[in-house]
């Protein structure tokens, strides 16, 4: 294999519901209709390499008094994940992610992450990302945070 021996992962899940008037995370609207959801992801991990992927779909049928019930909304995101273990609890990565909410007036959303990960001990875990819209690189912003294993 071309990164040599390692882990592979693989996942994917699916949903289906019928809704009337529930709040959809990450939006102000109150969404009657069907909802279908569609994940899958995958990730390979060797001694020196991460390569990971997902893929996240819905198939929103909108109905009720102001939405024709044959107006559909089918957002998508996604991202790819590339890892390097640099040397001894250090690690570097770059991350392109997107949504395309697939709603009026709406654009696809792409970003670039570009991160280091220190592990500190078998619990602590100092992360820091530069995070900037594919649009505009140089106008990212720079996230740090401390993890911690229960």
């Amino acid at each position: 294999m071309l990164l040599g021996p390692g882990t592979l992962d693989v996942g994917a899940s699916g949903g289906y519901s019928i809704d009337d008037g529930v709040t959809i995370p990450n939006t102000a609207m109150s969404y009657s209709g069907t909802r279908a959801l569609f994940q899958a992801d995958a990730q390979y991990e060797t001694e020196r390499w991460l390569v990971a992927g997902a893929l996240h779909a819905a198939d929103l049928e909108h109905d009720g008094p102001t939405v024709p019930e044959t107006e559909a909304q089918s957002p998508v995101g996604y991202y790819v994940t590339g890892g390097l273990n640099v040397h001894d609890r250090h690690q570097v990565l770059a991350r392109l992610e997107g949504y395309a909410p697939d709603t009026p007036g709406s654009s696809p959303d792409d970003q670039l992450v570009l991160g280091y990960n220190y592990d500190a001990s078998s619990v602590f875990r100092v992360v820091v990302n530069y995070q900037a819209s594919t649009e505009d690189l140089a106008e990212g912003f720079l996230t740090g945070r401390l993890q911690m294993a229960f």
